[in-house]
Formats: structure tokens, C-alpha cells, sequence
């Protein structure tokens, strides 16, 4: 990787044979010498020391985007300058940009240097501005208070390099400590190594142990990178650290899984040393496969990473793929209050002890995409991930596309543009989808906060599928459930079988919390589309949206366990809210609903035929335009005097005196006509769904507002239930 950008005027670099007395080619002759002196390659290959852009240079060309690119890497600048320098519109943009990466640089990093090196001595007021910035760019190169030439011209030009030899000594030695600096070693450290791989193991859920303490303390002194905080991975099992038994042979090979990180460190010390960056190895006491994961496992971890939060700069969890996607959605929301530092999961479909493993290509890029404090790292992605194949996804986002393939083993199916992928060796991150927290650090008692143990909650899963065995359902369902997740054909349909609908209301009347998620990997539960859907609505089953299973089922159990008395009609409703509230990036869009009761709790207008419903406002801020969908629910709608049809409309606040010539209130949020089908008949009354996203965003404003209802030609109307349903699409955590 080049270290240093050299910014010259061609015409300085260009042979001159009338001149013998001294040098004509200065920057060729003193990166030549350089080299020589200091025995290190300087340009002309990938690795070489120095950047130098040698393509022709048009009058009014402005710089390249390979150039742009080379300027925000390098840590240092070195400009030659001249007369001619000052006076070339393509060196002043080099300066320009090197200044403005130097300013969008994190403040944890050293800062970038800016070194003079005279070819031909330069009077301030003799240069002809550019531009206003002109006046800065020649004062801080050469002015009174300006930077000190590190090689002045009858140095560099001589034709007897003793001087200049010296000279670059000293320079090197400036240019080597730069580079230290920026890539988070205190000189005197460039021999020593970056791993530590602890031979102490994890007990439970600490790193806080005497043991691995006292190991830390004893070792971890002597890494190279003492100036950046290293990367924690965490072995916890699975087939990225699976070995060849002792017992098998090259035909019948069988695996085990390594007891330690050990065999993850071996195959890859040579890759992991060349990071520039110090990285801890941990293991569990014991590794995990992964179909054990339990609940218990999935807090032990969060509390470790909430524990050292503020030690490490990013966290790797090496782990089984089966259950992969449900160990990442869960620490998303065990970790959704504390989380400041990548936390990245991977694994591999092939052991590491095979030749053609995924599995040094997922851990080196999982360690790479958390170390965002360290030289060229990526930009922090404060979240729980997966690195999986060139793609970092969001944890909560990701299912298992197929049951054991290396390239696609992973996918966000409702998420379709990943947070990061490797291009190039680098993680371009896309910094659109990031999700936004209010503050960027961490309170100094994150570490002693109890991570909610989800052990204390229970949550079932229910598989709709046809010839489902509905008549045992109170046997397989019981009343001790806290929580159940209903995996619902299509946009969230279930069968009208009442035997299934009383499981349903048995169950939430008895205090357990439903969820209904759909079985299919793309798309959500709608209401809006089929009445089927709209019945558990009416019961009080909770909306998943858009979450995958893995996201609801450990969701779920977070909400719930997170609340004592939990059966209780007040901390029901808390639960809810929480489950429908995008809490981790989880989905889509937040719902919030809004129930005005029936008929009996509307307000008559006295002048006209609408009853009108009391202030309400919603419980969140709610910004008009992060508004997707809009939906009213009306339940047991009954017509007056017996009556088949009429012509219903909803309104936004109250009714409004109409003017001569307006065909309908201004206000207008719904107007359907209905007509009862001979099943509505029997009964007397209807259920309707209304979708009111557009004429809702114009009106609503953040602010208290009422809904009216009105039949025309109706003085009286009745309904059990007028409900209010907003979906909000947002980039920040709620």
C-alpha cells in the first residue's frame, strides 16, 4: 500500500541537457536516492512507498479519480515545491484535496503530514494567486509560520549526494513514525507481533475472570498495535473450527470441533499478521454446535460484549451457521440500548483444516469490517452483523438462503442492498442504511448494565399448513405461554376454522402475546388484503411486518422478558408496542395504532350526520413524510333502521361547514359505499378495511387531531370498534 503522495510540477521532474553542473530531475533523483539510502521500494509497484502520478497533465485538467483515491489513503504529502508548483492549477487541486481529507478524518487517528521539499526557492509575493485559497496554500508551504523544508534545493540538486543521503535519514525516520502513528504503534514495536490468542477460556459470561486477567495483563503488553484498541473474536463453535479427528484418515475423514481458537490462528497467521491492528482470540469454555444454541448462550455473549464494550474496538463471533441468523438477531436486541461497536457473526460451510474452506476468507474480512479505528479501516457500523462472502448484513435482516452453499449461504431477503460489500480489498460501506443513534459513545456504566435474560420468558411456534391437527391445539398450546409466533400462509393468512380462532383468543385472553409473521421469506403481513388477516387484528394479534422468523421469535422473547408482571393488562400493551417499534433495523416500517373504541364513545355533530371521536395524539413523534401506510379498521358496522347500504365517509378532525358547489368535504380521508352481502345480512353489521395513507399524510401533523364517521342520510350509526393503524418507515433506532 503507497504511504505517501508526492505532489509535483512535471516541468521540475523534466531533463534538461544544457544544465550539467547539477541535477535536473529532482523528484526521480531524490526518490532514487531515498531508495538507495534507506533500502525500501519507493514507486513503480503496488507495495511501493510512494505514489507518483506520471500521466500527462492537459492545461485546466482536473485531477483523477485513481489520484483522489491515492491522496486519501496516503498519510503524508510530499510537495516539491517551485516557482512552477505554485503556479499549477493541477498541484493546487492535489493540495486542495489532501486538505480536505485531512479534515474528515476521525479524531482518534493521527493526523495526515504535510512535507515541503524545495526544488527551486519560492518568494511568497512574487506567485499570482489562483484563487482566495492561494494565499493559504503558499503560506502554509513556505510563509514565515509556514511548515520547515525537510531537503532545501541546493541539498536536493546537488550533484554529490552526501548531504542529501543525510538529510533523507532524518526524513525517514519522520515518515517511518507517521506511519506508525497512523497504523497505531508506538515506535520501537515494528518487530512485535499483533495476535494474542488466550489459552484461558471463558467462563459463563465474563472476561472479567482472574485467569484471563491475569493473562491479558501478563501478554498483551508486548503487541505491536499498543495505540489502537484491538478486535475481540470469539470463538463459540461450529464448523468454522472444525478438525480432522486423530482417529481418521484422508479417505474417511471425520471432523471434530476444536476445543480452542487455536485452529482458527494457525492456518491464518500469516494473513491476520499483516492486519494493522491488535486482535484478542477467545474461546468458550465450551464450544457451541450450533443446533444447541439455547437462550442462556445467546446472554452469556451479550453480556461479555456489553462488559467490554468500551476495550475493544469491534467484536467477532465465530459460530455454527444453523442457528446463525437467530444468534445475530438476538444480540441485536439484547444489545439495542448499549451498542456503540461492530459486532460482526460468521462461520464457514467448510472447516478450516480443509484446503477449499470459506472459512479464512469470512473471519479475516469479519475481523477486517469490525476494525474501524484502524489504518484505511471502514467506516464503524455501530450494529450487529453478518459477514458472509463479500456482503456485511444487518443480523436482524438475515435468513439461510440455502442450507450449505459457501457463496450464497446467506441473504436479507427484505432488505435487498447489504450494509457493506468487499470490492477491491475494501469494505464500501453504504452509509445510507446505517441506522442512527443519538450519541456515539458510551456511558461509563454501559458495562455494569444487566443484559435482560431471556431464559425468564417462554415463546412457542405455530406452523399454519393445511390438514393442521387443530384438535390437540390446547394440549400443544397451553395457557403458560408467554409468547407465540404464528408463521401464517401469504400476506398473513390463517384457516377460519373456529376451533383454530378460539386457540387464538383462548390464549390471548389468558395473557399470551401472538405474533403473526408470514412464511414466506419475501414479502409481510398485510392487512389490508384479505379478511382472514384482519380477524387476528380484530383478536389482538400483534404485526411482525416485514421481520423473518429468526427476528420474531427472538424479538418476541426479548420484549417479553424484559418486563416483570408481564401478564398484566398494562405491560401487555408495553410488550406490544415494543414488538412493533423498529427497535434494532429489524423492519421496514414501526406500526403504531390508535384505538378510538365504538360508537358509544363518538361525539354526535349536532349539524350534521357525523359522530365525531375525542383528542387523541400519538404516543411517538411521527414526521408526515416517514408515514408509508395509513389504515383504518372498522368493526361491526351497523346501518340504522335495518338498513343494506349506504354511503359511509371518515373525515380528518370535524365536519366542515360545506360551500355551494363542493362535492365533498375538504377533509376527506375515506368515502365508500356499501352494500351488505347476504352473510353481513344475517347479522346485521360489517367488518371494513381502509387504506388512507395519502389524504392522512396531508392532513396529520404531529398534533392532537379527531377522526368523524358519518352515514349520508343517517342520523344514528353504530361500530364496536374504529381503530387507527400507521406504518413509519425511519433510519433511526427507536
Amino acid at each position: 500500500m503507497h504511504e505517501i503522495f508526492v505532489s509535483y510540477a512535471h516541468f521540475d521532474n523534466q531533463p534538461n541537457p544544457e544544465i550539467t553542473h547539477k541535477v535536473t530531475r529532482a523528484v526521480d533523483h531524490f526518490l532514487a536516492v531515498y531508495s538507495h539510502v534507506c533500502d525500501v521500494p519507493t514507486y513503480g509497484a503496488d507495495d511501493g512507498l510512494f505514489f507518483v502520478d506520471q500521466t500527462a497533465i492537459d492545461p485546466g485538467q482536473i485531477i483523477s479519480e485513481t489520484v483522489r483515491t491515492a491522496i486519501e489513503e496516503c498519510s503524508i504529502m510530499l510537495a516539491f515545491i517551485s516557482p512552477r508548483y505554485f503556479s499549477s492549477h493541477y498541484c493546487f487541486q492535489e493540495w486542495k484535496e489532501f486538505k480536505r481529507a485531512q479534515a474528515v478524518e476521525p479524531s482518534e487517528r493521527a493526523p495526515k503530514l504535510l512535507i515541503p521539499v524545495e526544488v527551486k526557492p519560492v518568494i511568497p509575493d512574487r506567485i499570482a494567486p489562483i484563487d482566495e485559497l492561494s494565499p493559504q496554500w503558499i503560506a502554509e508551504l513556505v510563509g514565515a509560520e509556514g511548515l520547515k523544508h525537510s531537503v532545501t534545493s541546493d541539498i536536493l540538486l546537488d550533484k554529490d549526494t552526501t548531504r542529501l543521503a543525510e538529510q533523507l535519514q532524518t526524513l525517514d525516520s519522520v515518515i517511518q513514525g507517521q506511519i506508525l502513528k497512523r497504523r497505531g504503534s508506538s515506535g520501537g514495536r515494528r518487530a512485535a507481533f499483533n495476535i494474542l490468542a488466550l489459552r484461558n477460556k471463558i467462563e459463563r459470561d465474563s472476561l472479567k475472570t482472574r485467569a484471563l486477567q491475569d493473562e491479558l495483563r501478563e501478554r498483551a503488553d508486548n503487541l505491536k498495535y499498543d495505540k489502537l484498541d484491538p478486535v475481540c473474536v470469539i470463538y463459540a463453535g461450529g464448523t468454522v473450527g472444525m478438525v480432522h479427528q486423530k482417529s481418521s484418515d484422508v479417505i474417511h475423514a471425520d471432523f471434530e470441533m476444536a476445543s480452542t481458537s487455536d485452529a482458527i490462528v494457525q492456518p491464518m497467521w500469516q494473513r491476520l499478521s499483516a492486519l494493522p491492528f491488535n486482535i484478542y482470540f477467545f474461546s468458550l469454555q465450551k464450544p457451541i454446535d450450533s443446533s444447541n444454541v439455547t437462550a442462556e448462550d445467546w446472554v452469556n455473549l451479550a453480556n461479555v460484549i456489553q462488559e467490554q464494550m468500551t476495550a475493544y474496538q469491534g467484536f467477532v463471533i465465530l459460530h455454527g451457521t444453523n442457528t446463525l441468523a437467530y444468534s445475530a438477531s438476538a444480540l441485536s436486541f439484547l444489545l439495542s440500548d448499549t451498542i456503540t461497536k461492530p459486532v460482526v457473526l460468521t462461520g464457514a460451510e467448510v472447516p478450516i483444516s480443509v484446503q477449499n474452506t470459506d472459512a479464512i476468507h469470512n473471519v479475516e474480512n469479519a475481523i477486517r469490517a469490525s476494525a474501524w479505528q484502524s489504518y484505511n479501516g471502514p467506516m464503524r457500523v455501530p450494529e450487529v452483523c453478518v459477514y458472509w462472502n463479500n456482503h456485511l448484513y444487518r443480523g436482524n435482516r438475515v435468513a439461510k438462503k440455502y442450507a450449505s452453499d459457501r457463496a450464497e449461504g446467506f441473504h436479507t431477503p427484505n432488505m435487498p442492498v447489504p450494509l457493506a460489500t468487499l470490492a477491491n480489498e475494501r469494505l464500501n460501506v453504504n452509509h445510507g442504511h446505517i441506522m442512527v443513534r443519538p450519541d456515539s459513545g458510551v456511558a461509563p456504566s454501559v458495562s455494569s448494565r444487566q443484559v435482560v435474560n431471556l431464559t425468564d420468558a417462554r415463546v412457542g411456534l405455530m406452523f399454519i399448513h393445511p390438514q393442521m391437527e387443530i384438535s390437540d391445539l390446547d394440549v400443544k398450546y397451553p395457557n403458560s405461554l408467554d409468547g407465540l409466533v404464528l408463521l401464517s400462509y401469504g400476506p398473513g393468512n390463517v384457516p377460519e376454522d373456529p376451533r383454530f380462532i378460539s386457540t387464538i383468543e383462548r390464549l390471548i385472553h389468558n395473557g399470551t402475546i401472538v405474533a403473526n409473521v408470514t412464511q414466506c421469506p419475501f414479502g409481510r403481513v398485510e392487512l389490508k388484503l384479505f379478511e382472514t388477516s384482519a380477524i387476528l387484528f380484530d383478536l389482538g394479534v400483534i404485526d411482525a411486518y416485514d421481520m423473518t422468523l429468526e427476528a420474531a421469535y427472538t424479538k418476541l422473547l426479548w420484549a417479553i422478558a424484559r418486563r416483570d408482571n408481564r401478564k398484566q393488562p398494562g405491560v401487555q400493551r408495553s410488550i406490544k408496542r415494543a414488538f412493533q417499534r423498529n427497535i434494532a433495523g429489524e423492519m421496514s416500517a414501526s406500526i403504531d395504532e390508535a384505538s378510538f373504541g365504538g360508537s358509544d364513545t363518538f361525539d354526535k355533530s349536532a349539524s350534521s350526520v357525523f359522530f365525531v371521536s375525542d383528542v387523541r395524539r400519538l404516543e411517538k413523534f411521527v414526521d408526515r413524510y416517514d408515514i408509508a401506510e395509513v389504515f383504518i379498521r372498522l368493526e361491526g358496522v351497523c346501518f340504522a333502521d335495518n338498513t343494506d347500504s349506504g354511503r359511509v365517509r371518515i373525515l380528518f378532525g370535524k365536519p366542515t361547514e360545506r360551500h355551494e358547489g363542493e362535492a365533498e368535504e375538504v377533509n376527506l380521508l375515506a368515502d365508500f359505499s356499501k352494500k351488505l352481502t347476504a352473510s353481513e345480512a344475517a347479522v346485521g353489521c360489517f367488518d371494513k378495511n381502509l387504506e388512507v395513507t395519502h389524504a392522512f399524510r396531508k392532513w396529520f401533523n404531529n398534533d392532537e387531531f379527531q377522526l368523524s364517521i358519518g352515514v349520508d342520510g343517517m342520523p344514528s350509526l353504530k361500530f364496536s370498534s374504529f381503530r387507527l393503524v400507521i406504518y413509519t418507515k425511519t433510519g433511526r433506532f427507536e
